[in-house]
């Protein structure tokens, strides 16, 4: 083959981009509690990745009880994640990992569980907008956000910009992307346009 170190370079670009920039910052807690397990045992280097299938397993029962399932769900998943980042043969079995982790989430502890909540109706968004002044930028944007998300059955974690830093002109709706229509009848109707 004749590719170069840039080739190979750009297949780690691409790879990276499978990934969102909120779920690769949470994979990288997983990534470093793994080290910190592996550095306990004394686990060298070059047996850390690729990963044994036993040492998988071990590093997901000595977390069992102190996370949450879906805590170690997205740490074993960020080891997983860099595995395929770098090139590095995942070794463990699927089903022998969806039964670990089946395990783990059945031991979570009730402390680590999120009690339910209300789910949110028509009567309880109608309650919100009545404590919003919808003229004002803020409150119009978050009223905005519940009802579209609601509506829409969105999650809003996919929906939000998780904060101003993360706010890509290319990919986010931006206020030059909204258009309002008047039609003949004097009715109005808002549009959003492809951000670019």
């Amino acid at each position: 083959m004749n590719l170069t170190a840039a080739n190979i370079q750009q297949i780690s670009v691409v790879i990276g981009k499978a990934w969102e920039e909120s779920t690769l910052a949470a994979y990288g807690s997983g990534l470093l509690n793994y080290h910190v397990f592996c550095d306990q045992k004394s686990i060298p280097e070059e047996e850390r990745a690729p990963a044994n299938p036993t040492l998988i397993s071990t590093f997901i029962a000595s977390i069992v009880g102190m996370y949450s399932g879906s805590t170690i769900d997205n740490y074993v998943y960020g080891i997983r994640a860099w595995h395929i980042l770098h090139g590095v043969r995942w070794q463990m079995e699927t089903a022998e990992l969806e039964a670990i982790l089946w395990a783990a989430e059945k031991t979570t502890p009730h402390t680590s569980r999120k009690k339910k909540r209300v789910p949110y109706t028509p009567n309880f968004i109608i309650a919100v907008g009545g404590q919003l002044e919808l003229n004002k930028p803020q409150d119009a944007t978050v009223y905005g956000c519940l009802t579209t998300t609601f509506y829409a059955a969105g999650c809003l974690g996919e929906f939000m910009v998780l904060n101003l830093g993360a706010f890509d002109k290319h990919r986010h709706v931006k206020l030059s992307n909204i258009r309002i229509e008047h039609n003949h009848n004097g009715l109005h109707s808002i549009s959003v346009l492809r951000p670019i």
